[in-house]
């Protein structure tokens, strides 16, 4: 059985993952006026995530893990993006 942070740390070392969450929040910067956030779950949930909500400040993707919602969060920033996961307290 794995622990909620190795299957964090799994879901942030999964290429696939980073990549489509980072090519989905730089869409949002772009066109957060003219989409529906829901729609961003979808491409996720192919990916096999239980997604619970998205937000759109931060964008981000609450993943259902087991028992526990965790909160993907993009940062991005002029030069980079970062994926932070935000576990419940």
């Amino acid at each position: 059985m794995t622990t909620l942070t190795e299957q964090v740390q799994a879901l942030m070392r999964n290429q696939q993952f980073v990549n489509l969450f980072s090519t989905l929040a730089e869409r949002w910067a772009d066109e957060h006026e003219y989409e529906d956030i829901k729609e961003y779950a979808i491409p996720l949930r192919k990916l096999g995530l239980t997604i619970v909500a998205m937000t759109k400040r931060p964008f981000g993707a609450i993943v259902q893990l087991d028992d526990t919602s965790v909160h993907f969060v993009a940062k991005l920033s002029r030069r980079r993006l970062t994926i932070e996961a935000r576990l419940p307290h």
